[in-house]
């Protein structure tokens, strides 16, 4: 095995793991997607406004967590166009 398919291995296998940590994330913004658009004809905004804003904080985690992913596996081998 070379130095450099260790190095890769550790760097792909960190992805996998920052995957798995986004994952969760998805789920739960799907969730309250589906809950926004099942509330929005409610004649109580209680819970579409509840779910917009998790949804957010959802959103918010997702962009964060892929954003750090992306700047993990810059430069890799196969990186680029």
């Amino acid at each position: 095995m070379y130095a450099g398919d260790v190095l890769l291995g550790a760097k792909l296998d960190a992805a996998g793991a920052s995957l798995t940590m986004i994952s969760p994330h998805v789920d739960e913004l799907a969730a309250d997607a589906k809950t926004a658009l099942e509330e929005v004809a409610s004649t109580d905004p209680t819970r579409l406004r509840a779910a917009l804003e998790s949804g957010g904080q959802a959103a918010t985690a997702i962009s964060t967590e892929t954003s750090d992913l992306r700047e993990a596996l810059a430069g890799l081998s196969g990186d680029g166009p």
